[in-house]
């Protein structure tokens, strides 16, 4: 079927339309992407690496997704940093452009994004100081932290972080605090689990995740262990989405015996 030279003209504007979002994120200097992946809670625009990651697995590049952790390959990892990323692009302060993920995750975009966060110079350790200015933190139950050099931890066992850590120290504090309490339910919610599949029949999936309640939750705490000690905010935030997602699974199989 031929059409008329009137009716692609609109065909013809709506392609250039579409052209022209595509491109939008192409025009980001490398400073806009720096502040638009930066670190939560460091005073410079170093791009995240967890960010990267993200943007990385959602490009469909296999050959960029290579290597990318599994907790954000897989797809409640994957839909987890999107939403994440995306409240990151939400704040105008970082992304003025009004850019959408879609817009930022592209392999273009991604391979700049890696690139500079390749050329970072590692952060430098700050001089020790005498006492820190910010509230002191103290640490949830059970959760170890690497100190940085430089730290100091007084007596009463409050750590006080390199004041250029303090930031990102005591954003990843509050969100462990919260999740701590998500895994002390969990630990709860599965004794509870554990009790019932003695006096009720639950189907396969559900009888599975309750004999491997104990496992789980052991693993979880010990995921933000890990993470409260080398990770990033992004990083925490992610753990804390995985252990509340961990919690409503349960919650969901106990309440769902078989017929």
């Amino acid at each position: 079927m031929f059409l008329s030279r009137q009716a692609l003209y609109p065909l013809i504007g709506f392609c250039a339309v579409l052209s022209a979002c595509a491109g939008k994120a192409d025009k980001l200097s490398d400073a806009d992407l720096s502040r638009m992946l930066h670190t939560e809670g460091l005073a410079d625009d170093r791009v995240d690496a967890s960010a990267v990651e993200c943007m990385r697995v959602w490009t469909d590049d296999s050959t960029l997704a290579s290597g990318v952790a599994d907790n954000i390959k897989d797809e409640p990892g994957k839909s987890d940093c999107r939403r994440h990323m995306q409240g990151w692009l939400d704040d105008g302060s970082r992304n003025p452009q009004g850019l959408m993920f879609v817009d930022v995750a592209t392999p273009t975009i991604t391979r700049r994004a890696m690139d500079l966060l390749a050329a970072l110079p590692p952060l430098e350790t700050p001089p020790a100081v005498a006492e820190s200015t910010a509230p002191a933190a103290k640490m949830p139950m059970n959760t170890q932290v690497t100190v940085p050099q430089g730290t100091i931890t007084r007596a009463d066992a409050t750590i006080v972080p390199p004041a250029v850590a303090e930031a990102a120290y005591e954003e990843r504090v509050q969100v462990s605090n919260a999740t701590n309490k998500s895994m002390d339910q969990y630990d709860s919610v599965c004794e509870e689990a554990r009790n019932l599949a003695k006096k009720r029949q639950f189907d396969a999936g559900a009888l599975g995740l309750i004999n491997s309640c104990k496992q789980t939750g052991t693993a979880m705490r010990e995921k933000m262990e890990s993470v409260m000690g080398r990770g990033t905010a992004f990083d925490v935030s992610m753990a804390a989405r995985g252990a509340d997602q961990e919690l409503q699974l349960l919650r969901e199989a106990i309440a769902n015996p078989a017929k």
